[in-house]
């Protein structure tokens, strides 16, 4: 049996373009992440970095809207997207949740499986894989596309036993 435990629930109180998420105890399996937020322009594309690494990591992609489902993967990014819609107004609200699995563990590579969906019927799934076995002490969470992350964003941070 497992037992989750709320680390962290934050309401931003201003516009940002990073959220860095530090000082988490590695005596928890995993991390869950939620974000609820939305952006400053037509589309959005959350990626996020472990460690401050920009090398080695790999991802699928599924996304759909209604539509034929569509699917990529990537190799050797210098960061891994977790949340994005296709296109959208800024108005939209978004939520996604990633999940890292055996994050402080140093003996493997570090998993993570994200889930998002918005207002316009976006949905997506993205699976990453980050080459590197260090213990991630570190996670940020940025728009590549350079757009902020709006006033009244609400992240939250649960550990895994």
């Amino acid at each position: 049996m497992s037992a989750i435990t709320g680390l962290t629930d934050l309401t931003l109180g201003s516009n940002t373009t990073t959220i860095n998420l530090t000082n988490f105890s590695s005596s928890y399996k995993d991390l869950i992440i939620s974000l609820t937020w939305r952006n400053s322009g037509n589309s959005s594309a959350i990626r996020v970095r472990f460690n401050d690494s920009t090398a080695s990591y790999d991802f699928a992609t599924i996304v759909t809207n209604f539509t034929p489902t569509t699917s990529g993967f990537n190799a050797d990014e210098n960061s891994t997207r977790a949340f994005g819609v296709l296109a959208g107004p800024t108005d939209l609200w978004q939520t996604g949740v990633l999940k890292i699995y055996d994050y402080a563990n140093s003996n493997r590579h570090k998993f993570m499986l994200t889930r998002h969906s918005d207002a316009n019927g976006d949905v997506a799934l993205v699976g990453t894989r980050w080459q590197v076995t260090s213990p991630i002490t570190k996670i940020t969470i940025f728009d590549v596309l350079g757009q902020t992350i709006q006033s009244g964003a609400r992240l939250r941070v649960w550990g895994r036993i």
